[in-house]
């Protein structure tokens, strides 16, 4: 394969890549590393491309096989730190990102994934510490500002999430994730029709993705008129809150004697719980098809 015709592929790769299409992506790093695989670039990025297919195993064998290739390979403990959250090896995962900050202290893409590493093992100021210095080195990096986005997303900030969306939305040309981020920023507003039109969008532009298909799933079983006592529920804070509360107004009409009232509404909960038990295999079985 001539130098050229090489680079030609891997442009277009990186540009299937960028707008989500990791598939085609694929097809094309697979007759690059074809002609060239011992190329530590090449084994990186396939790493990259598994990595978002969510194919761990593979992504850690391209990514091992790129350490081997090339000393001190910084990219190569950053997807190894990501592979090892996915698998919530965190405390791996911690070791990785830290040794490729040591070959590259001014990684923003490094520091802002132990920024959210830090975040989802609760280190929520030393999380938030991370991010705000990713941003400082590189504010308009399309990974560093969706990992922002992730974490105004969790502190349900949304200020926040709607400056981080804006700016996401200017630098990134991922149409795919940009439709995601709206629907998850609508699904937070309980603005289901809305996040379900943009996850089917979202849906429409990569069939493979069967995680977008759960994800309409979910929704349209949450909005099916047979959960409304559990949407209710969820309204007024959760089974807890419910169950406490009747607990204390069932004490409350025993003590003032009107014990026929409270046994009726004994028997009103325990019909809900019942109902709300066997609702999901009801809708499973005989809505969901």
């Amino acid at each position: 394969m001539s130098f050229d015709f090489e680079y030609n592929d891997l442009a277009i790769a990186q540009h299937y890549f960028e707008i989500g299409k990791y598939n085609k992506a694929e097809e094309y790093m697979q007759k690059l590393l074809e002609n060239s695989p011992e190329n530590p670039e090449f084994l990186s990025f396939m790493s990259n491309i598994q990595l978002n297919l969510c194919n761990l195993n593979l992504a850690e064998k391209f990514c091992l096989e790129s350490m081997r290739t090339e000393a001190d390979n910084e990219e190569g403990y950053h997807l190894l730190g990501i592979i090892n959250i996915e698998r919530k090896n965190y405390v791996e995962a911690e070791k990785n990102l830290l040794e490729s900050l040591r070959l590259n202290p001014e990684n923003p893409r490094v520091l802002a994934k132990y920024g959210y590493l830090m975040l989802i093992t609760a280190y929520d100021e030393k999380a938030e510490k991370l991010i705000i210095e990713a941003l400082r080195i590189d504010p308009d990096d399309p990974a560093v500002l969706e990992i922002g986005f992730q974490y105004y997303l969790i502190k349900n900030k949304k200020e926040q999430q709607l400056q981080f969306l804006y700016r996401y939305f200017q630098q990134s040309n991922n149409q795919i994730g940009k439709l995601t981020k709206i629907a998850l920023t609508e699904l937070l507003q309980n603005n289901h029709k809305s996040a379900r039109e943009n996850f089917v969008q979202a849906y429409l532009l990569d069939p493979t993705d069967q995680d977008l298909l759960l994800v309409i799933e979910e929704i349209d079983r949450d909005v099916h008129p047979l959960f409304l006592p559990q949407r209710a529920i969820r309204k007024i804070g959760g089974p807890a809150v419910v169950w406490i509360g009747m607990i204390v107004i069932i004490v409350a009409l025993r003590f003032f004697g009107l014990i026929n009232l409270a046994g009726i509404l004994a028997v009103i909960y325990i019909v809900l719980c019942i109902y709300t038990w066997v609702t999901p295999s009801i809708y499973k079985r005989f809505i969901k098809r």
